[in-house]
């Protein structure tokens, strides 16, 4: 679903093909026309973001959130390009808009959390810190969904839009600040998709590392309470493999410190 509730956009077709099913479009906003000065009426119209070529909505520009600070699900979709390329092309410090749109008002909604999930996902580590940051301060304000961010995340590791072990070093980034039961709650849900591909995406085995030492910290009494049943059933399956993976070791140890 686009923003406004509208229907999201047909995906682009260039080389962000396998991102397809990120929100590109923004509807008109009357809100704008009728309360902001006419130098600012060109933030109304309609936006295809997968299209335009100009700079003004791919830059990052850390001013962004003073245009709409209460309507932060579209300044993420104005972002969602440029902060894509953090994983896709590996560009530096496009997701340093990423701690201020946490700190801003509006919803968190849809928009936001994959936004969120292309920077953990980046490939420089400064972008990753940032989009760590900025998942705290929406834990920390009770506005972060963790089964949402979960989903996002899977989505794109199956793609092939983000990679598994740059994703494992930003939840061990977030986990060591002590946030072990809102990281797990993160990995729970994206974990089902992973563990029930074939194959499994490399990396798997990072990611299940790092969700074991969560659960561990945390304790099998609240790491439990985010476990499905289909999470339980997929890593028992894997652990019982005759197998001395780091994989299969991992989801076992996962399986143990989940009290399993």
């Amino acid at each position: 679903m686009g923003i406004d509730g509208g229907p999201a956009s047909s995906g682009p077709e260039d080389r962000h093909e396998g991102a397809r099913q990120l929100i590109h479009e923004t509807r008109e906003r009357w809100s704008v026309r009728r309360e902001f000065p006419a130098s600012l009426h060109w933030l109304t119209w309609a936006q295809d973001i997968s299209r335009t070529d100009c700079f003004h909505w791919a830059a990052v520009d850390l001013r962004w959130p003073a245009v709409l600070p209460q309507d932060r699900e579209t300044l993420a979709a104005w972002q969602l390009r440029s902060v894509l390329a953090t994983a896709v092309d590996e560009m530096r410090g496009n997701a340093s808009c990423l701690p201020p749109l946490a700190e801003a008002e509006g919803h968190a909604g849809p928009a936001l959390h994959r936004l969120l999930a292309c920077g953990l996902g980046a490939r420089h580590g400064e972008d990753r810190l940032s989009a760590v940051d900025a998942l705290l301060v929406l834990a920390a304000r009770g506005q972060l969904d963790s089964a949402l961010l979960g989903r996002e995340l899977a989505e794109l590791a199956l793609q092939g839009t983000i990679k598994l072990n740059r994703l494992a070093d930003a939840a061990r980034a977030a986990a060591v600040t002590g946030a072990y039961a809102t990281t797990w709650a993160v990995l729970a849900a994206l974990l089902p998709p992973l563990l029930g591909a074939a194959p499994g995406p490399r990396g798997l085995a990072g990611i299940l590392g790092v969700a074991a030492e969560c659960t561990e910290q945390c304790g099998a009494a609240v790491a439990c309470e985010a476990a499905s049943a289909g999470l339980m059933d997929r890593l028992a399956a894997l652990a019982g493999k005759r197998a001395s993976s780091d994989l299969v070791r991992q989801a076992s140890r996962l399986l143990v410190a989940l009290g399993h």
